[in-house]
């Protein structure tokens, strides 16, 4: 496995997180997500926190909204009339 966990504090609670890819142009994440990668993600996040004494850590997916557009440096540049 391969990748990175950060831990984010939040009051007297910590997020953890794990990213499928990283430092990557924004153009090119889709192209770097696949099965394999996204598998590593959630076993490399599963493994530190088991590693860190969590007996059944819940972890949450969140998503790539493949269709969006990249177009003049904002996600979305609207059609003029």
């Amino acid at each position: 496995m391969r990748g990175e966990v950060n831990i984010l504090p939040l009051s007297d609670k910590f997020l953890w997180t794990s990213r499928v890819t990283s430092h990557v142009p924004l153009k090119t994440v889709s192209s770097e997500i696949n099965r394999d990668s996204i598998v590593n993600s959630v076993q490399l996040i599963h493994k530190t926190l088991l590693d860190y004494g969590y007996k059944r850590p819940k972890i949450a997916v969140a998503g790539l909204r493949t269709h969006m557009q990249v177009k003049v440096g904002y996600l979305v540049k609207k059609k003029s009339n």
